[in-house]
């Protein structure tokens, strides 16, 4: 056989030409396949597979990929009930009714395949792909497993009676068993109970720092307008213009004078409702606390040494 750009040339028996088809594809033909009797399949670089009866030069069928990858494969599969072809490119592995083109079954690869084997009377398949492993698929419909994988069979038949009690169809999908539903799940994402974990975990850290005493430092110098700016947080302290109104003394703000009162009357309710988990300490105060500490600390050298 000897196959050019747009046309197919066979001669089996003898070096002389004995037929020739048009392909009516503008692309270069890169597979060819017959089945063993006056069936010719076509693969085009367009991804179509096209059927012919070499005895005419119109196609009985053609079969689109819709990847415009070239066809790598075909394979035909004729049995006593039905007629398929079997073909791939680099993107998907189609199973089709020689007849009308309608889909037995269908694999889309992650990684393109280069070539596909096919175990006749089986129905095992190889794939050579771009991947580091050859990709095994199994299809029961197609035939049964080689006489050195026999066990397949038996996992196939274990496997749909599971299926029947734990899947139940209804309208466009099926009810699933919860059951199955989490091993599927766990394999699909076999971190997600440490995920669960690590956020239990995180929710348990944040609820006891809500419950922890919040200690903030307050200036010397108008330690209630401080106060009030660390509960709202304006973060005035942290602004350089409004700096010497927390550190200069000639700042202060004599909330006990009668003007202040008048001006601000619910001073006292909003002290009151100001957060009941943090404290607020002064630069006096801080200095006080440090002073016990380094204290304490002396008197615990002194009775270690003793």
């Amino acid at each position: 056989k000897q196959w050019y750009q747009r046309r197919v040339r066979g001669d089996p028996r003898s070096r002389s030409r004995c037929s020739a088809l048009a392909i009516p594809d503008t692309t270069n033909i890169t597979c060819l396949q017959s089945n063993k009797t006056l069936q010719l399949g076509v693969g085009t670089e367009g991804g179509k597979v096209i059927v012919y009866d070499i005895r005419s030069t119109k196609p009985l069928i053609t079969k689109d990929h819709y990847y415009e990858k070239p066809i790598n494969s075909i394979f035909f599969h004729n049995t006593d009930t039905e007629n398929l072809i079997i073909s791939a490119c680099s993107r998907s592995f189609k199973i089709w009714q020689a007849d009308t083109g309608a889909p037995f079954t269908a694999i889309e690869s992650e990684e393109d395949i280069c070539d596909v084997a096919w175990y006749e009377g089986s129905g095992m398949f190889f794939f050579a792909n771009e991947g580091q492993k050859m990709k095994t698929y199994y299809i029961p419909a197609m035939g049964p497993a080689p006489k050195w994988c026999w066990f397949l069979d038996n996992l196939t038949e274990e496997l749909e009676e599971s299926t029947e009690n734990y899947l139940r169809a209804y309208m466009h999908g099926f009810f699933i068993d919860m059951k199955l539903y989490r091993e599927v799940k766990d394999i699909v994402n076999p971190f997600a109970f440490e995920e669960y974990k690590k956020s239990l975990v995180e929710k348990k850290l944040a609820s006891q720092m809500k419950d922890r005493i919040t200690v903030k430092k307050l200036p010397k110098v108008n330690k209630s307008l401080a106060k009030k700016d660390m509960h709202k947080g304006s973060k005035l302290m942290e602004d350089d213009r409004f700096g010497t109104l927390f550190t200069n003394p000639d700042f202060e703000v004599d909330e006990r004078s009668e003007t202040f009162r008048l001006i601000n009357p619910t001073v006292r309710k909003q002290e009151a409702k100001s957060s009941e988990f943090t404290r607020y300490i002064s630069e006096d105060e801080e200095e006080e606390d440090e002073e016990d500490l380094l204290a304490a600390k002396k008197m615990k050298k002194k009775k270690e040494m003793k």
